[in-house]
């Protein structure tokens, strides 16, 4: 169908003039536990996830792109088949979501400490 799902083994996110958008469920992306992180700690620090259907242009347009996965955690895409996504570096949103994921599961963050068991 010309739709972006989720890459190999990660989930996709992009971000185009401050919106997050990811692919529903529905279009086939794995239902992973790091993207259900992702979004909930993004609406606990007050913003939003769009699930909508993307495709490859929206990725080549896209401001920033990055990718969620239990390997890859939050990892930031700065090439898409030769084409440089926004300046080509990891965006501010991305870094942004590296420290606040990190943050969460290093027990750093108080908000998100019943997600963790400690040993």
């Amino acid at each position: 169908q010309g739709k972006v799902a989720e890459g190999s083994a990660e989930n996709i996110f992009i971000i185009k003039d401050d919106v997050i958008q990811t692919p529903p469920l529905s279009a086939g992306g794995l239902e992973g536990i790091t993207r259900d992180s992702i979004m909930r700690i993004i609406e606990k620090n007050g913003g939003f996830v769009i699930e909508q259907d993307l495709e490859r242009g929206d990725l080549y347009n896209a401001d920033e792109i990055f990718m969620t996965g239990t390997a890859a955690e939050v990892k930031s895409v700065t090439q898409i088949d030769k084409v440089k996504i926004g300046n080509g570096k990891m965006g501010s949103i991305t870094k942004g979501l590296q420290k606040s994921f990190t943050d969460v599961v290093m027990g750093k963050d108080e908000r998100f400490l019943p997600w963790l068991t400690f040993i």
